[in-house]
């Protein structure tokens, strides 16, 4: 069965502010908004060409960030509803009136979940499923454990089963004072379903989620560069197709011998702001 995505046009896209886990962010480096429209209709178009059914959430006036709709919230497994997010930047909390509006007209009010104030919890920016019972989620940077907790209650309900792996992040503090924060899992860790591997790049980890992510499959590490570039924010469309913003060339071949088609969709303007492909989809 084709995917279901949730994209938000980029009409308000810009970059507004600055946020302190997100060194991407430069007030005087503004996105070209007629390159911003090209890149964001060729990423829709291309989902589309593939027979994906793709929801677009309204944007808004003064909501830039909004346009990452991978942040949005995490689907509950079987189309069951939806947890939406608690954002921990105060800028990007505006979003939710109007995430929860969209997604009350998809699932009943009662399987749309919102959090308690102060559980921080950013939806697929730092979750991601391996199967209908297990998702990991980072935590260290914006989502906290206080959200993950509530997020495990409500997984709970629908099914007792659900596995919450947990995988600490490099802090704000720990970082480098040159070093990029990969403030959202998405920005660091890609999850090939197929063949039980994961793209990441570990210096954006403690040791011990390295430790956890060797017990559930390959790795295939990138180095620092190549995730500065965004190579780990890539959406698997289907079982032998990726979707990425960018692809060096060793892993470019390392994909295709495994029998992925990568399919590379530049995000430069996106990138100023911190995100690239897959944080602008969101995966129902």
């Amino acid at each position: 069965m084709a995917k279901t995505l949730v994209m938000c046009p980029p009409n308000y896209f810009d970059v507004q502010y600055e946020l302190s886990t997100n060194r991407w962010m430069n007030m005087d480096s503004q996105p070209d908004k007629n390159l911003v429209a090209r890149q964001w209709l060729d990423l829709f178009g291309a989902c589309l060409e593939l027979g994906l059914k793709v929801l677009l959430i309204k944007p808004r006036p003064g909501l830039p960030d909004m346009v990452f709709a991978a942040n949005a919230g995490l689907q509950i497994p079987g189309g069951k509803g939806v947890i939406i997010s608690n954002y921990f930047h105060k800028e990007r909390r505006p979003e939710n009136v109007f995430i929860y509006d969209f997604f009350r007209n998809l699932f009943s009010a009662e399987n749309v979940w919102q959090l308690p104030a102060r559980t921080y919890f950013e939806g697929q920016g730092d979750a991601i499923w391996l199967d209908e019972r297990r998702v990991v989620i980072g935590y260290g940077v914006r989502t906290n454990l206080a959200g993950i907790a509530e997020v495990q209650k409500i997984l709970k309900r629908y099914d007792p089963k659900i596995k919450v792996i947990l995988l600490r992040m490099k802090s704000v503090a720990e970082a480098r004072a040159d070093e990029k924060i990969f403030y959202h899992l998405d920005t660091c860790l890609l999850h090939l379903p197929r063949i039980q591997t994961f793209i990441v790049y570990e210096g954006a980890f403690a040791a011990s989620a390295i430790k956890i992510l060797k017990k559930l499959g390959g790795l295939m590490s990138v180095s620092e560069a190549e995730a500065n570039n965004f190579v780990c924010n890539g959406l698997v469309v289907n079982e032998r197709t990726i979707f990425s913003p960018w692809v060096s060339g060793m892993i470019y071949l390392s994909l295709r011998d495994l029998n992925y088609d990568v399919k590379v969709f530049p995000m430069s303007e996106f990138i100023k702001s911190g995100g690239a492909v897959k944080c602008l989809i969101m995966e129902l």
